[in-house]
């Protein structure tokens, strides 16, 4: 890693916003991705940024070794090492499910049609990300289906 661990630190707690109580969540307030997470780029590369705060608090010698972060407190934007614990995907998704955070992958041919229609005729004022939170969805299955790649027969 060529930036110092400081240097990010520095850079990742002047988008964190809270951190004074160790109980509460810290809310990211840096660049969010299309599933809802924090974001942090070190060297080029992009992390979760729940990973990323995992990692100042763990032995790990770099967050690319660090596999699936789980939140205790199922905020998607807390960043408090103290509500991040380590896992497995199969306990995320439980997790997901339970604090109904789980997207669906995919919508009903009528909520399709409404997603298509939505957003021809008004993409200047709602975006993919907008229409996946309105419907349940995630941002990857709007955009397949405005970009005619599933449903295809809507067109």
């Amino acid at each position: 890693m060529s930036q110092s661990e400081n240097d990010v630190r520095t850079r990742f707690f002047e988008k964190v916003e809270g951190g004074e109580k160790e109980n509460e969540c810290w809310e990211w307030t840096g660049a969010i991705s299309s599933n809802g997470y924090g974001s942090v780029t070190i060297d080029y590369e992009r992390f979760a940024a729940h990973r990323v705060s995992f990692w100042f608090d763990s032995d790990y010698e770099n967050v690319s070794d660090i596999d699936t972060i789980r939140h205790e407190c199922a905020n998607k934007s807390c960043v408090n090492p103290n509500h991040l614990l380590e896992g497995t995907q199969h306990a995320n998704l439980i997790d997901a499910v339970k604090n109904n955070n789980a997207a669906r992958q995919s919508v009903t041919v009528a909520e399709a049609r409404e997603i298509k229609e939505r957003y021809d005729s008004e993409k200047e004022d709602v975006s993919q990300r907008d229409l996946a939170a309105e419907y349940g969805t995630n941002q990857k299955t709007v955009w397949r289906i405005v970009n005619g790649e599933s449903f295809t027969f809507l067109d």
